[in-house]
């Protein structure tokens, strides 16, 4: 019913822009801290309750929803790298056009988050000079 795919298979490959690539991950983003599963989690915890500190104290509707992609990406990879068998995330987009490390949703969720929430810190910091 459901072919098994192994690390490294690439499941898709209809186009050269994005395919899809089996690729088990046990490290952070550009797998930093690799095989440590409980410095991993450690971090991960940290960073999203200081996420959620934060969004406590955000009134800007963009700002919220930008944290909230963060923090939302940052618990998905840490469920699924507790919950799985393996301890480690399930990356599975590649770029064909050029060498680029394998991601996954929620990676794109959190840089999409962190690039908007900085983006709106910018434009802030522009209004205050401004006025």
């Amino acid at each position: 019913m459901f072919k098994k795919y192994s690390d490294g298979d690439i499941v898709s490959k209809k186009n050269k822009f994005l395919y899809l690539l089996v690729r088990w991950n046990d490290g952070l983003g550009f797998s930093i801290l690799k095989g440590k599963f409980a410095t991993i989690c450690a971090v991960q915890l940290v960073f999203i309750f200081l996420q959620i500190l934060i969004l406590n104290l955000c009134k800007n509707t963009s700002e919220i929803i930008f944290l909230s992609m963060i923090i939302s990406g940052g618990l998905f990879n840490f469920f699924q790298r507790v919950l799985s068998i393996k301890k480690q995330v399930l990356d599975y987009f590649c770029f064909g056009f050029f060498e680029f490390p394998v991601f996954n949703i929620s990676d794109v969720f959190i840089t999409i988050g962190i690039i908007g929430f900085m983006i709106m810190k910018v434009i802030k910091l522009i209004k205050t000079f401004d006025a």
